[in-house]
């Protein structure tokens, strides 16, 4: 089976160039998502990759994206011709994309094309072309356009519009595709998906925490500050991500040098600190509406690294790592030092193990060999 894939997704090389000196860089965690899904899809079957490039700084401004194509294993990637600019991208990437597009399908006969949900220009694409074409178009849901924080209201409006008119469904929770999916037509749900890094543990310094993530006051930035703050011992908290509330872990950091913020890193550098902390923590608050639509896929990547995993509540994760995490649950100050000290407690025996047993389960649950048969299982049974 033949599947075009349309993303923002690009190789994790190109990704780290481009956002490097990109004005809105894209988001890592769904850089990833796309990409293990990718890779998953290409186990069993042609992948093809249409991908939509981010705008870069306005110095760019007008000046051409040429078109390039890139390999990984047997995937194709298309990197598409646009001309940058945010009037003049979605009209010129919208064309080129098209091109490529038809270029497939007239060498193809099974063909599938799955599509991010959450971007208007590759929905409009692929939407068009599977009606057009008469072949089945599939959107992949990880989440809600009304929780989008970098998107305005009008685009949120837009993407929900593109919801109810695809043949099948990919979604991150049941919630997510009762929202996407309101004729009920066929859909797969899976939590994540992980991929097998084949290391089982580097040598850690024995006193690092780390968090990697979007940083914002509303996904527990503040209260992770606020518990280490009063966390006894010489321990250091080792932060990495992007959002609008850097400044205060810079600040904090200024005022508590066990405190270390180490920018937006390449998915190398990440897997390298997860492997190397001590303990890894998800310190984002429970929120029960959110609960029902999202899945802290950070979470399943703290446990593939063999590192134990402090995280939150999260009603799905809870039920496959009851025993196999150590648990905050709201997430409020309170709740993260009784976490972190409950860990300090634990013997190394009893550590390690903890990151042993969660490591297990998540690749045989999350794994893309394991989530990949039975989503190639899902789409040739309801193409």
């Amino acid at each position: 089976m033949k599947i075009i894939y349309f993303t923002t997704a690009m190789l994790p090389d190109d990704f780290d160039r481009l956002a490097s000196k990109t004005r809105n860089a894209p988001n890592p965690s769904n850089q990833n998502f796309h990409h293990k899904l990718i890779k998953a899809l290409a186990l069993y079957n042609d992948v093809e990759v249409i991908v939509n490039r981010p705008i870069t700084y306005r110095s760019d401004k007008f000046r051409p994206f040429p078109y390039e194509t890139k390999q990984e294993g047997a995937i194709r990637y298309h990197y598409v011709k646009f001309l940058n600019g945010r009037f003049a991208k979605p009209f010129s990437f919208s064309s080129n994309a098209k091109k490529v597009a038809r270029k497939i399908l007239r060498k193809n006969n099974d063909v599938i094309l799955i599509v991010d949900s959450l971007n208007y220009s590759l929905v409009r694409v692929a939407q068009g072309l599977g009606i057009f074409h008469k072949v089945p178009i599939v959107g992949v849901i990880t989440d809600n356009p009304d929780n989008l924080s970098s998107v305005n209201k009008k685009y949120g409006i837009r993407i929900n519009s593109t919801l109810p008119y695809y043949d099948m469904y990919l979604s991150l929770t049941e919630e997510l595709n009762k929202i996407a999916n309101p004729f009920g037509n066929p859909h797969y749900t899976f939590s994540g998906l992980v991929e097998d890094t084949k290391i089982t543990s580097y040598e850690n310094n024995g006193k690092s925490l780390f968090f990697a993530g979007s940083i914002y006051e509303r996904y527990g930035i503040n209260n992770l500050l606020s518990a280490f703050r009063n966390l006894p011992g010489n321990y250091n908290l080792l932060i990495a991500g992007q959002g609008p509330d850097v400044p205060l872990v810079t600040q904090s950091a200024k005022s508590d040098p066990r405190i270390v913020y180490l920018g937006l890193l390449t998915p190398h550098e990440l897997s390298k600190y997860m492997h190397t902390a001590i303990l890894n923590i998800n310190p984002r608050p429970f929120d029960a509406n959110l609960d029902l639509l999202s899945i802290p896929s950070k979470v399943l990547e703290y446990a593939e690294s063999g590192t134990p995993t402090l995280t939150t509540l999260s009603t799905p994760l809870i039920k496959d790592f009851s025993k196999e995490m150590i648990w905050a649950g709201n997430g409020t100050p309170e709740e993260l030092i009784s976490a972190l000290n409950k860990f300090l407690e634990m013997s190394p025996n009893e550590r390690k193990a903890l990151g042993v047993a969660a490591r297990k389960i998540v690749l045989e649950l999350y794994s893309i060999e394991n989530q990949g048969a039975k989503i190639n299982h899902f789409l040739k049974s309801n193409k």
